[in-house]
This record gives structure tokens, C-alpha cells and sequence, in this order.
């Protein structure tokens, strides 16, 4: 499940995810966790909690910037090689992207037809870098609408 879906559930069976702000929600999880069952015994650190999503802003969960090395709360790419689906686990992440375009005056971007074509070129331009499984959404703006109009550019 991605992470919207697995809150949702959390939600209807259960309660919130959890979200760890600080070193010591940290220490409470520690001191209630079975370390010994979880999924890498050879690992010190055996589970990772990392973002969270509040109004569409994604957040580091512990947002204790004490508790951070220098630049560890900021945003950094895959190491090299990674993600490799170490013991088959897919290794899952949100990458959000705001776009800017440029369309004639005709076009409606609010029209769901052209937002889905737009996405299919967007995945068909993905797929040509192998960049097969991947779920593309768009996000409302505070408007209500995806696309909200610009100042006019002259190109």
C-alpha cells in the first residue's frame, strides 16, 4: 500500500498512523517495539519512520532538529545502486512536482479528458526512460481546481 492508502486503513481499523516528532515519541517506540522481530536482525536501526503528508505538505516525522546531523532533514537522492528491492521489498517513495505550462488559449486544463491525456504523455515520456512502474496523480490546488491560470507570458 502507498502511504495515503495505509493511513486510510490505519484510520477506519485502528487510528492514526504514528508520527514521530521528537526524541522522545522516539525513545517510546523503542521501549515498546519487539526489536527482535523486526524485519533485519543484523540492522541497529531496525525500522525507519520518515515522512508524513499534512495538507499535501510532506513532512520529516521527526521534525527534532537537534535530534538531525547537519543536512540530514533535507531532501537527498537514492545512493548509488539503491532502491534494490533488498529481500524483495520494493523500497517506495513520493517524488511531488509542480508544473508549469504553456497551452493554447483554447485548451481547457481543467477538462479531466485533458488532464488524463496529459498524464499519459507525462508516463509515456517516463516509460522511455524506463521508468516503468510508476503512479502518476494530479493534486488540487487551494482553488479547488488542478490548474490555476497564470499571468499571461509572451513567448
Amino acid at each position: 500500500k502507498n502511504w495515503t492508502e495505509a493511513r486510510r486503513y490505519c484510520r477506519e481499523k485502528f487510528t492514526d498512523l504514528a508520527i514521530v516528532e521528537d526524541v522522545e515519541d522516539e525513545a517510546a517506540l523503542i521501549r515498546l517495539a519487539d526489536l527482535s522481530q523486526m524485519v533485519y536482525p543484523s540492522y541497529s536501526y531496525r525500522a525507519w519512520i520518515g515522512l508524513y503528508d499534512t495538507k499535501n505538505i510532506w513532512m520529516w516525522s521527526l521534525a527534532d532538529r537537534d535530534f538531525h546531523r547537519n543536512g540530514e532533514t533535507e531532501f537527498r537522492n537514492w545512493d548509488g545502486g539503491y532502491p534494490n528491492s533488498y529481500g524483495n521489498e520494493n523500497s517506495k517513495f513520493v517524488v511531488k512536482l509542480k508544473l508549469k505550462l504553456a497551452v493554447d488559449s483554447s485548451v481547457d486544463l481543467n477538462e479531466s479528458a485533458v488532464q488524463q491525456q496529459i498524464l499519459e504523455q507525462l508516463k509515456e515520456k517516463l516509460q522511455d526512460q524506463h521508468l516503468d512502474n510508476i503512479k502518476l496523480s494530479w493534486n488540487k490546488q487551494a482553488s479547488g481546481k488542478i490548474f490555476d491560470k497564470d499571468n499571461k507570458i509572451e513567448v
